[in-house]
């Protein structure tokens, strides 16, 4: 991994957006983080990172809005996304799909290392 992969991540709950940046830090990766859609959309224009941690859940836009925004973008720029979503229902995994995303992650059912390893696995 090149000290220049870049990851945003966009993930309203401040205590798990610290503890997912601190542990890709160490990693080696470049780390932004926003606190909804609208912020990360501009953070990603601005610096065209190599992967997307996102939440589905946030204020103002939720992520699949995110993902729809992103389309050309992603389309054009190779951007990878992993959903990172409390909600474990079909419907919403159906949605993000739609969107070529590389995973689609349950909170409660993974730990900082099965993530870190998905990262690795993408990119």
């Amino acid at each position: 991994m090149s000290t220049h992969t870049s990851i945003v991540i966009i993930e309203d709950n401040v205590d798990l957006a610290t503890a997912l940046s601190d542990a890709l830090v160490q990693q080696g990766y470049t780390v932004s983080r926003a606190q909804n859609g609208e912020e990360g959309i501009s953070l990603i224009e601005k610096q065209n990172p190599d992967l997307l941690l996102l939440d589905t859940l946030l204020p103002e836009m939720s992520g699949i809005d995110v993902l729809e925004s992103l389309k050309a973008y992603r389309a054009e720029r190779n951007l990878k996304v992993i959903i990172l979503s409390n909600v474990d229902d079909p419907e919403a995994l159906k949605r993000a799909r739609q969107y070529d995303i590389e995973e689609y992650l349950i909170k409660t059912d993974w730990r900082m290392e099965d993530v870190i390893k998905t990262i690795k696995k993408h990119l």
